[in-house]
C-alpha cells in the first residue's frame, strides 16, 4: 500500500517536471536555404568542375553548426556531379552565412560532357541542382532543389 503512494508521487513529481522542462525549450526553426549560383568553376585535365554557391539563413538564438550536404548536378539532363561535404563555417544567431562547394564531375562522364561541347558549342547549359541539407541538433534535413542555366559563354575557344 505504501509503495503504490510513493510510486504515484514519483510519477506525478517526474510528469510535473517533465512538462516544465518542455516549457523552457524554445521552438526551433529550420534554416532557409538557397541557391545564389551554380557556374562552371574550371576545366581540369578535361574535367569540368563547378562552384554551387548557396545562402543559408539562421532564423533562431543559437549558433547553426552544419552537419553536412549531399548534392547531386544533372546538366543537359545526364547526372554529372555527386559529392558530399562535411566542413561549414558555423552561422552565427539571427545570421546568414554563404557556402561555395567545388563540385567535380565524375571523370568518366565530364569528358563525356566537354566532348559533347566541342562538337557542338552551347553558349549555356540546363542544370537541375538536388541538395540534402542535415543542419545537426533535431532540425530534420531540408531536401533543396533548383533549376536553371549555367552561362557558357565565357568558357569558349
Amino acid at each position: 500500500m505504501r509503495k503504490q503512494g510513493t510510486t504515484r508521487v514519483l510519477l506525478t513529481v517526474g510528469l510535473l517536471l517533465l512538462a516544465g522542462c518542455a516549457g523552457l525549450i524554445k521552438p526551433m526553426q529550420a534554416p532557409q536555404i538557397s541557391v545564389e549560383q551554380v557556374r562552371l568553376h574550371a576545366v581540369e585535365q578535361g574535367v569540368p568542375a563547378f562552384a554551387i554557391g548557396l545562402r543559408i539563413v539562421n532564423p533562431n538564438d543559437q549558433v547553426l553548426h552544419l552537419k553536412g550536404m549531399v548534392y547531386a548536378l544533372e546538366l543537359a539532363g545526364k547526372r554529372i556531379v555527386q559529392g558530399a561535404s562535411n566542413e561549414f563555417a558555423p552561422i552565427a544567431a539571427y545570421g546568414e552565412g554563404r557556402v561555395t562547394l567545388i563540385a567535380r564531375a565524375d571523370w568518366l562522364q565530364g569528358v563525356r560532357l566537354v566532348a559533347e561541347l566541342v562538337q557542338k558549342p552551347l553558349t549555356s547549359l540546363p542544370y537541375r541542382l538536388e541538395l540534402q541539407v542535415d543542419p545537426g541538433g533535431w532540425y530534420p534535413r531540408q531536401a533543396v532543389v533548383e533549376e536553371g542555366r549555367i552561362d557558357l559563354s565565357g568558357y569558349r575557344n
